[in-house]
């Protein structure tokens, strides 16, 4: 995409944040100086409807920006975003104060004090894992290809599973696997074991018992995390006027009715991303958010465990404003967690 055909979409992104209704190009025009006509403008704009970046509703001769739009604008800004460490710096200490003058739950209250901010619905995912880390596996080669997988929590825990293999598999090779998966998987992270990749000079067989080793410790470890979710400003949505919809806005409030719910559209992937993740329109997976951006970001609870922290919006929501809103707040709740 050229560069006037971005600083359009730009303006058109701006100006519908902004103003919530179809824009046009003589919109575009008073507002911004861009040294182009309206005319210009329209042709432009007719451009990027084509590419996907606009859409026409059918009531205006407007246009809206697309999901494919918005992802565009985020991914720009998120090759340049700065926080603001002045700001920070101040957040941090009225997050202290809030911690330490209020008795109500200190992840409820910093729930509630990031939506109050930012009127926008703010969830918090807290977990508490049963058996954070695997503290051994061992495979045993039972014959007539067939294994049999022991996985042993830290919480002592323990679970088995059987794996039939399509060839003939000899005690000492599978001791020698089983020592190595042992070293491989074991006293980390669910995350840090997802990332883990078996090298290429493995026989199909050994790949294969190994994959299907790391997996099932994933799913093992996965099954033994709890969790803790809150969830504060449902009603801010109506504020956008985004769902006019009743039988929608029943959807969504009845939405975060259901912790399951949340979590499985939320944050179940959560060990996907490291830091930040935002989420757009139809890319979330739950229907009801078709039409909002969920911007999420981790924060430390410690050295083995992270929790997620979300904002919840419109599409048209002010990306820019936070974005760097939330990761200066989960920075600080990292920092502040010895309070909680």
């Amino acid at each position: 995409m050229d560069e006037r055909k971005i600083e359009i979409l730009k303006a058109i992104i701006y100006s519908y944040i902004d103003l919530a209704e179809p824009i046009g190009s003589r919109t575009i025009s008073k507002l911004y100086d861009l040294g182009i006509s309206s005319a210009t403008i329209r042709n432009e704009m007719a451009d990027l409807e084509d590419m996907g970046y606009l859409i026409k509703p059918h009531t205006s001769a407007g246009r809206i920006p697309s999901d494919k739009a918005y992802r565009f604008y985020v991914d720009s800004l998120l090759e340049n975003l700065e926080l603001d460490i002045e700001r920070q710096e101040s957040l941090k200490k009225e997050m202290e104060k809030k911690l330490i003058d209020d008795n109500e739950e200190p992840y409820k209250r910093i729930t509630k004090a990031l939506s109050d901010w930012l009127n926008y619905t703010t969830v918090t995912l807290v977990p508490t894992l049963r058996g954070s880390q695997m503290k051994y596996l061992k495979l045993l080669y039972l014959g007539n290809n067939l294994l049999k997988l022991l996985i042993v929590a830290d919480s002592g825990e323990v679970e088995d599973y059987d794996f039939y293999i399509d060839e003939d598999f000899d005690f000492e090779s599978v001791d020698k696997l089983s020592n190595y998966l042992n070293i491989k998987l074991s006293k980390k992270s669910t995350a840090d074991i997802k990332a883990i990749e078996f090298p290429k000079e493995m026989s199909d067989i050994e790949l294969e018992i190994s994959e299907f080793s790391k997996n099932k410790v994933i799913d093992f470890l996965e099954r033994g995390k709890e969790y803790r979710i809150y969830s504060t400003g449902i009603g801010n949505i109506m504020t956008f006027n985004d769902l006019k919809d009743t039988e929608e806005l029943k959807k969504f409030l009845d939405f975060f009715e259901d912790s399951e719910t949340i979590f499985k559209s939320l944050f179940l992937n959560s060990d996907d991303y490291e830091t930040l993740k935002i989420t757009i329109g139809a890319e979330n997976s739950a229907g009801i958010l078709k039409n909002c951006s969920v911007i999420s970001a981790k924060y430390r609870i410690d050295p083995l465990q992270s929790g997620d922290i979300s904002i919840i919006g419109p599409t048209r929501m002010d990306y820019y404003r936070l974005i760097r809103a939330i990761l200066m707040y989960s920075k600080n709740l990292s920092e502040l967690n010895d309070l909680l």
